[in-house]
């Protein structure tokens, strides 16, 4: 039923049901499965601006779902969709400067879009910004502001950041973990929630990609 209102709606170039049509038929919900209608309606949506749809659209090219694997592509996309705030846009693009695909591996450029993603709150970002502090890579090496990015995203469910948290409280002195439990980050305040998120809750879809 989900699908033919938003067929219908799609059919009228409503760009979040076009998107939400893409995801119905990425997951195979409600529709059978299949990646190159997705790719039409992410990309229908995409065009008329729609951020998430960007992303999702994005998503498609890194996977080679529906159309072929696309690095490049998919960091074009990603990009567009993080200047628009999208947050899983900003930590997807960070992910893709945290390995290189598609862009010059940046550290420093890494780190720069998970914390945008972060400040919306996003609990992978979070994950993925402590990481980077618990290596050094692309900000100073901090033990205690990866514990406090570890906690936060362990508290938003990022089930990840908490066996990280137990590993590096095993290398913390005493002193830096008494600081890292006791800093809060709750001065960040967080940005609205994306329709992709909400569209992905309300269709009990995995995000995708996930745990970027």
């Amino acid at each position: 039923m989900a699908a033919k209102w938003y067929a219908t709606a799609a059919e009228q170039d409503y760009a979040p049901a076009q998107n939400n049509l893409g995801q119905l038929y990425q997951h195979g919900l409600g529709v059978r499965r299949d990646y190159a209608v997705s790719v039409q309606w992410y990309r229908e949506a995409a065009q008329q601006g729609l951020a998430s749809a960007k992303n999702n659209l994005g998503a498609m090219y890194e996977a080679g779902l529906g159309v072929p694997k696309n690095y490049v592509e998919a960091v074009n996309l990603y990009r567009a969709a993080a200047e628009q705030g999208e947050p899983l846009g900003e930590s997807n693009l960070a992910f893709m400067y945290a390995r290189g695909q598609g862009v010059n591996r940046d550290f420093r450029e890494a780190a720069k879009w998970y914390l945008k993603a972060a400040e919306s709150g996003y609990a992978p970002a979070l994950g993925r910004l402590g990481q980077l502090y618990a290596t050094g890579n692309g900000v100073p090496l901090d033990y205690v502001a990866a514990y406090a990015w570890y906690s936060s995203a362990a508290a938003g469910g990022y089930e990840p950041a908490k066996i990280a948290m137990s590993s590096l409280s095993r290398v913390m002195t005493s002193r830096q973990l008494h600081a890292a439990q006791a800093r809060s980050l709750s001065e960040q305040t967080p940005r609205g929630r994306s329709d992709a998120v909400i569209l992905e809750k309300k269709l009990s879809a995995q995000q995708w990609p996930q745990d970027r």
